[in-house]
């Protein structure tokens, strides 16, 4: 189990082209999202979602966002669209801001 202050921390995970990474904490945990990267500089597009209404935060992220504060919920969470003609290697990190 998480603790506040914890790292959240995704290995590089292939994703193919035009699929998706869902960052979501489990239910009653809450995120920040500080940096996500993109392989070698290849774009990705970044959603906050509800799973029902996305909103596109950036839609040309070559190489990722870094330095940011992204609040993430289990209700409120993002997905991270790899927008390349190829499968690419997308990875993330942040903090646990809350632990249920």
């Amino acid at each position: 189990m998480a603790a506040v202050g914890d790292a959240v921390v995704v290995v590089p995970t292939s994703i193919s082209a035009g699929s998706s990474l869902t960052v979501r904490p489990a239910s009653g945990d809450e995120w920040i999202i500080h940096n996500i990267f993109s392989a070698d500089g290849y774009p990705i597009e970044v959603y906050i979602t509800d799973g029902t209404n996305p909103i596109k935060v950036d839609g040309n992220a070559s190489g990722g966002l870094l330095g940011y504060a992204f609040h993430l919920t289990y209700t409120v969470y993002m997905t991270i669209k790899n927008t390349d003609a190829s499968s690419r290697y997308i990875s993330y990190n942040g903090i646990v801001s809350k632990a249920a």
